[in-house]
Parts: structure tokens; C-alpha cells; sequence
């Protein structure tokens, strides 16, 4: 299982406008993925995932063998538009799918653990506001 919580970004390095954040993963057969595929899973990484947990909306992300969930404040949540939370289930499924993840996606309340949203594929995405 891998757990990734909602964490300060001490990696800023000094003197340089360059950020590197501590949750970048090789891309494993980067090969096989078009490169908007390859941007979207480092923007996932780099700025989406971290960017969201300092904004609040993302509590916790978890990683398991049968899938992930995206653990969120449902008060956030509820006032995204439903672009918006297409693109973060969208931008997920493709990490995942470029670093070989399991693909099923949950996003879940992360105090009442009410399922919010679903996916199995790009095709395959339910919502449930």
C-alpha cells in the first residue's frame, strides 16, 4: 500500500526559481505513452496532487494493488464544477496508467467516506453529487 499525505513542499531550493517536489516518480515505459500522456502524469505529480493537498481539497492519497482513492473535503468538493472534477479523475487515470498503477480511481469524503466520484478507465467515470 502507499499512502501519500498532505505534506509541505520542503524541496524549493534556494537561490533557483526551479521547484522540484519530493512525490516525482520515474515514468516507467515512457516509451509507450504519447507524450501528453507523459506531460499529463508529471503535471499530475508535480503540480496537481501537492498543489491540491496544500489547497486543502486533497486530504490524502491512497495506493493499493486493487486501485486508488483520492481522499477529499467534501465541502470543496461539492463546489468544484463538474469540469474541474473531470480533469483531476482524468489527470489521475492517466498517472496511473503511465507509471503501470491499478486504474480504479475512487474519490471519497475523507470524514464521511461518502463516494463521490469513480472511474475505471477515461470512458468509464461516474459522479455522484
Amino acid at each position: 500500500m502507499y499512502l501519500w499525505t498532505n505534506q509541505p513542499d520542503a524541496s524549493i531550493r534556494n537561490g533557483n526559481s526551479h521547484r522540484r517536489s519530493p512525490y516525482i516518480f520515474s515514468i516507467q515505459g515512457a516509451k509507450e505513452f504519447n507524450s501528453d500522456e507523459r506531460r499529463i502524469a508529471q503535471h499530475f505529480a508535480t503540480d496537481t496532487l501537492p498543489g491540491l493537498m496544500r489547497r486543502g481539497l486533497i486530504k490524502k492519497y491512497e495506493r493499493n494493488e486493487s486501485g486508488n482513492v483520492l481522499f477529499v473535503a467534501g465541502k470543496l468538493w461539492k463546489e468544484r464544477s463538474r469540469f474541474f472534477k473531470e480533469s483531476l479523475l482524468l489527470e489521475a487515470l492517466v498517472y496511473n496508467k503511465v507509471n503501470g498503477y491499478a486504474l480504479d480511481t475512487r474519490i471519497v469524503d475523507h470524514r464521511s467516506q461518502c463516494l463521490y466520484a469513480h472511474a475505471v478507465s477515461a470512458d468509464r467515470k461516474e459522479f455522484f453529487d
